[in-house]
């Protein structure tokens, strides 16, 4: 991959830091977080940063404003997320579960461990497929430029992100964003934990929590643009 087209984690966190508000909007994040429709609106505050990077603007950060439109774009990037994450799975678990109780193969205890063990095995590499496929966020990238969500639920997305160009691109960036998500993960843990020794401790363990978790994903955004940017300049250039 060319140098110049290399998303740097250090330019990355420049753009975020440098809109002298990030921190709030950071932490109004992670509150969000922890409301009702948090993660719709949430959603559409990153969908928000996306579209801003691509017009060129990388900085500032979008403001908590236009709540109301950020809730119907956010609605479309969760379903985005439920297409290629969970639906599958749904319909995958009752089709097979389905299908187990039909043959009667829960009888036998041994087998119904197998069963278990081999559905368990698959959700774990589906999972890990779309993980690596980055097709959520090709779908919500496309979904932005083009504002049709129809042209953005097609599972060629999984196909596309695992070739071994697409996987060369963009597998570095979603592992260098691991560790973001890992300290959010920890944070959140830590906070669940001090809630039974305080109800309070525990709320603003949590709420640092979902900040951190919102600010890996303005990471990703940025980590993630930059790269498609990237693609795009090496196709023209070739």
């Amino acid at each position: 991959m060319d140098r110049s087209t290399t998303p740097s984690l250090r330019a990355a966190l420049h753009n975020i830091h440098r809109d002298t508000a990030w921190w709030r909007k950071v932490l109004t994040g992670g509150a969000v977080y922890m409301t009702v429709l948090g993660w719709p609106l949430a959603e559409g505050f990153h969908l928000q940063s996306m579209e801003n990077i691509r017009r060129g603007f990388p900085s500032p950060l979008p403001r908590w404003d236009t709540l109301s439109d950020k809730m119907v774009v956010g609605f479309f990037g969760w379903v985005i997320d439920v297409f290629f994450f969970l639906l599958p799975l749904l319909v995958g678990g009752v089709v097979a579960v389905c299908s187990v109780l039909g043959t009667g193969l829960l009888i036998t205890n041994g087998v119904g461990q197998v069963v278990a063990l081999a559905l368990v095995s698959l959700i774990v590499v589906y999972e890990l497929l779309m993980w690596a496929s980055s097709a959520s966020l090709r779908s919500k990238l496309l979904f932005v430029d083009n504002g049709e969500a129809s042209s953005a639920l097609a599972l060629n997305m999984v196909r596309l992100g695992l070739r071994p160009q697409a996987l060369t691109r963009y597998g570095g960036l979603r592992l260098r964003i691991l560790p973001f998500y890992g300290v959010a993960l920890a944070v959140l843990w830590g906070g669940g934990q001090l809630g039974s020794i305080n109800g309070w401790l525990g709320a603003l363990g949590l709420w640092l929590g979902f900040s951190v978790l919102f600010y890996a994903r303005l990471v990703a955004i940025q980590l993630y643009v930059a790269a498609a940017k990237g693609e795009e300049q090496a196709a023209f250039e070739w």
